[in-house]
């Protein structure tokens, strides 16, 4: 799952200094592209507490991952590039950053 996780953040991530800085308006199909493992990942991290950490806050870090994805459908059915852009980059990609070495997030970012 490691470098699943790695992978998928490096080319989400990638997406979107892509829509910011140069602001391409592809991102709709590049995340079709990687769908499969955002699912994986997805599925992975909802099928237990990872960090051992209360019920409660695993159980609302679960329902926002849930919001998130459903953010990510919505958005590619409306072709809506704003909230695609924002559920990956200000959602999706802040729980890949929870498997990734600090300074490895940190080299990555402009």
């Amino acid at each position: 799952m490691e470098a699943l996780i790695e992978e998928l953040y490096k080319s989400l991530n990638l997406v979107c200094i892509g829509y910011l800085y140069y602001q391409s308006r592809k991102n709709i199909d590049e995340i079709q592209e990687q769908i499969d493992k955002i699912q994986e990942f997805s599925l992975w991290f909802l099928e237990e507490n990872k960090f051992g950490l209360e019920p409660e806050l695993y159980q609302g870090m679960s329902t926002n991952l849930v919001q998130i994805l459903q953010d990510i459908v919505s958005a590619m059915e409306q072709g809506d590039h704003v909230l695609l852009h924002d559920a990956i980059a200000y959602g999706f990609i802040d729980y890949l950053e929870l498997f990734i070495p600090r300074e490895d997030i940190t080299n990555d970012h402009l």
